[in-house]
């Protein structure tokens, strides 16, 4: 009849968690079945770490599960059948696990108001959610769909490739109807080119009040990387923005080829983002795309 089950099985010895290789080698079974009350369940919230676990149809009794939080597990069998049967799921976490695959519920979880897949590989992720609030995401950049999600939702997205930019104001928008959101980004400036105009945005994060970038530029020559200066155009995928963060970090990239760019401020043809009320910069260091940067959004 426990409500709050808790296992933890990280080395004392060990001052950092476990690698995706010690994940796929032996870790302790934990057994799903022990906990299965089909005929009174109990069991409220339930976290997991440094184990492996078989998920399986017969596994019925987590009806009464609010919170599930899986960390560095190793999953065996079809996790979103056991997710599809808990409609009282509030929170879940899943980071650093091994064996999920698609993650994709069909049916409407409710009640679900926190979604976090942090450092999971992942093919795809689709819920049917109506009262998310917040939703976190770090990986690959893959499909994101999230039906029926309200306009108050606050995101954090870490992509872990390299420039994806592209992929977040085409892609994401139309999946994700946010309210504030937090990007992690990378580029390098080798796979830079010119950058292009599109004439009208195929997606719109049209309820987006907060936007806050922390961009990492690895690059040879700071003056010749234009990435920083496509976000003044995907600004027109924002026509509701009010507060613009955009956290700037150069590191120098050496023994790079660098492909050289020219572009013209008049090449830039540009709406006015009188929406705007503050917009905030660090690590402005008068890079040149920084200025333009500036330029085209004053």
């Amino acid at each position: 009849m426990a409500k709050v089950i808790d296992v933890n099985l990280q080395s004392r010895h060990r001052n950092r968690w476990p690698t995706r290789k010690h994940l796929l080698e032996d870790v302790y079974h934990f057994s799903l079945d022990a906990l299965d009350a089909k005929h009174d369940p109990a069991l409220e919230s339930l976290f997991l770490a440094v184990v492996s676990i078989e998920v399986h149809p017969n596994i019925s009794g987590f009806t009464m599960l609010k919170r599930l939080a899986l960390q560095y597990v190793k999953l065996v069998g079809d996790l979103p059948d056991l997710l599809s049967r808990c409609s009282l799921l509030e929170d879940l976490d899943i980071s650093v696990c091994t064996g999920v695959g698609d993650l994709v519920i069909p049916c409407q979880l409710d009640k679900l108001q926190h979604l976090r897949i942090w450092g999971t590989e992942v093919q795809m992720i689709e819920f049917h959610v109506s009262c998310l609030t917040r939703f976190g995401y770090r990986g690959e950049a893959i499909s994101i769909m999230l039906h029926g999600c309200p306009k108050s939702v606050k995101a954090t997205i870490v992509f872990l490739e390299l420039n994806q930019l592209d992929h977040v104001f085409t892609v994401l928008p139309s999946a994700l109807p946010v309210k504030e959101l937090s990007l992690d980004l990378h580029m390098y400036d080798y796979d830079l080119g010119q950058v292009h105009t599109l004439t009208r945005p195929r997606n719109m994060f049209m309820h987006l009040r907060h936007l806050k970038c922390e961009v990492y530029v690895l690059t040879s020559a700071p003056n010749t990387c234009k990435g920083v200066v496509q976000l003044a155009h995907y600004l027109e995928f924002t026509p509701l923005l009010e507060v613009l963060e955009w956290h700037m970090y150069y590191y120098k990239k050496y023994k790079c080829r660098v492909r050289k760019t020219k572009v013209a401020r008049e090449d830039y043809r540009l709406s006015r983002h009188d929406h705007l009320k503050t917009v905030y910069m660090s690590g402005f260091r008068c890079y040149r795309p920084q200025e333009e940067l500036v330029y085209f959004i004053l």
